[in-house]
């Protein structure tokens, strides 16, 4: 991977731009804040390492703001093998996010922002994000406030839920007929 990208540039990456990708490849996905330590560096430098490096294909941002993580691209998991690895780096996209709380909502009946939070392995803001989309999109409904509010499926939601589970104990009794 280094030599291509020296070939492609002419140049070596810079040292900082090393100690990037060794600890990406060490400690997975990382934050600017564990960049800095690992570079030694204020934060507003390590950003700009790792942003060239973005720029560059050899490094993947995913999220913004502050919870904007960095992982090493898939085109350099793909080019030592790892495909599997990458896709268990990169995680669940968020439609796969919000599949996977609608499915939590209809077996529990009722979730919390920690209920999500632990099942996608997200901040809090990051599950409070996720929950006002899926309210905002009338697929739950929120009942209370801050640290007592409880989601539920919307009306809308538990009738598509309805379907599909009758649709699979149908094929479920042609199966064993």
């Amino acid at each position: 991977m280094l030599n291509d990208e020296e070939a492609k540039t002419g140049k070596p990456l810079p040292f900082e731009s090393l100690v990037v990708l060794a600890t990406l490849r060490d400690g997975r996905r990382q934050t600017v804040e564990d960049l800095a330590r690992a570079l030694q560096r204020p934060k507003d430098e390590s950003r700009s390492v790792v942003e060239q490096l973005v720029e560059r294909g050899l490094v993947e941002a995913q999220g913004r703001g502050a919870s904007r993580t960095y992982l090493l691209a898939a085109s350099v998991y793909r080019r030592q093998g790892k495909e599997a690895e990458y896709v268990r780096q990169a995680g669940m996209t968020r439609i796969e996010q919000e599949q996977m709380v609608l499915k939590l909502a209809g077996v529990k009946g009722r979730i919390k922002r920690k209920d999500v939070m632990d099942l996608c392995h997200l901040s809090m803001k990051q599950a409070y994000s996720l929950l006002l989309n899926l309210v905002q999109h009338d697929e739950l409904v929120r009942t209370g406030t801050r640290s007592v509010a409880f989601y539920e499926l919307s009306e809308q939601e538990r009738n598509k839920a309805g379907t599909s589970m009758e649709q699979e104990r149908n094929k479920a009794g042609t199966r064993t007929r």
